[in-house]
């Protein structure tokens, strides 16, 4: 496994592994959005849209089969922002996050 903080990809290891990159980003969000009911955490009002598709995004595919998608990408950007995302990870000591080093 490596870091990708730390010494990154090769342009070959980017084409072999985008797709579990993808898989890894769309599994980290699902799980601050679980975090959110765990820690009783309310989502915001301006990200209940993009939760709510994000939701159904990922309760509708296999994330072995995840695909680069523009929208569902700045979707997550715009979760991953979001004041309800930062309440969790001020918290993310009580939740299990993928990959969390912490």
């Amino acid at each position: 496994m490596r870091i990708l903080h730390m010494n990154g990809f090769s342009d070959s290891d980017l084409v072999n592994y985008v797709y579990l990159i993808y898989a890894n980003i769309i599994e980290s969000i699902w799980k601050l959005i679980e975090g959110s009911s765990t820690l009783n955490v309310e989502i915001d009002p301006d990200s209940e849209v993009d939760v709510d598709e994000f939701v159904k995004y990922y309760m509708s595919i296999h994330l072995n089969h995840v695909e680069y998608d523009e929208e569902l990408f700045q979707r997550i950007k715009r979760i991953s922002k979001s004041e309800f995302v930062r309440k969790i990870l001020d918290r993310q000591h009580e939740i299990i996050i993928l990959d969390s080093a912490v």
